[in-house]
């Protein structure tokens, strides 16, 4: 949305949502599609959005183009278009599935086309240290160790290839396990599944994910590993106790 509540862009899951064409969507304000009675939250939403440029979040029914009535959850973030222009980036999403993503022990987030968190759900902050607010609008890469950044870096390179060349299937998941620095400047460990969705000019616009914490899964592969270097090395110098007493009795 630009400063002024209009829509500059559209993916297509808003437009199912609000059950019109994506491109239809363009130019139209968010307001058209709000209840009568939510007109003044969502008034009061904009303004403290763009006095604080902090992410905020609220609830607002809204009236699909068919007159079907649904309760929506509304996040946006603040930021900047190529020429300096004020920017709200907001997602939406239908209520009842808000306490889905909010209340699981996983992570649920979503990144859009310039590798940015538009939405993290609170159980980010268990897992990492971060309020969901600190990292919105911020690249996954920032909370990375060195090795998983190259990973990750590497995974998204991959992924645009393949959807540019049309080989990347619609709710294809990818899984791959990073790590993670904390706030407190300690690691942990995640798997995440990447999910990439596309437009209907078949070009991803949005990349879905989980992370589940698997630092303990982790640990424990490492304390296996350590222990089989272990056994490894005593098998070693027994050999050699072998070998040496063995030319002892030769000679």
């Amino acid at each position: 949305l630009d400063a002024d509540g209009l829509i500059l862009e559209a993916n297509q899951s808003a437009a199912g949502l609000l059950g019109v064409e994506k491109g239809a969507l363009v130019g139209q304000p968010l307001s058209r599609f709000i209840l009568p009675d939510d007109q003044e939250i969502y008034s009061r939403y904009r303004q403290k959005l763009i006095e604080t440029g902090a992410l905020q979040g609220c609830e607002l029914r809204l009236r699909r183009a068919d007159g079907r009535q649904l309760r929506t959850w509304v996040k946006t973030t603040v930021g900047q278009d190529a020429a300096g222009a004020l920017v709200l980036r907001t997602v939406l999403g239908e209520a009842r599935y808000r306490l889905l993503a909010e209340y699981v022990s996983d992570i649920v987030w979503a990144i859009d086309l310039n590798m940015r968190f538009i939405y993290i759900s609170p159980a980010l902050e268990n897992f990492c240290g971060y309020t969901a607010a600190e990292l919105m609008g911020k690249v996954p890469i920032e909370i990375l160790t060195p090795a998983s950044q190259q990973a990750f870096a590497l995974l998204w390179a991959e992924t645009l290839v393949q959807g540019q060349s049309g080989s990347l299937n619609p709710g294809r998941s990818v899984r791959a396990e990073l790590e993670f620095c904390r706030k407190d400047g300690s690691t942990v460990w995640g798997e995440n599944l990447f999910s990439y969705m596309k437009d209907a000019v078949d070009n991803s616009v949005t990349i879905l994910g989980t992370t589940r914490d698997i630092t303990a899964r982790k640990q424990a592969e490492l304390e296996l590993q350590n222990a089989h270097a272990e056994l490894q090395q005593r098998a070693a110098e027994i050999q050699q106790v072998h070998i040496e007493r063995n030319k002892l009795l030769e000679d």
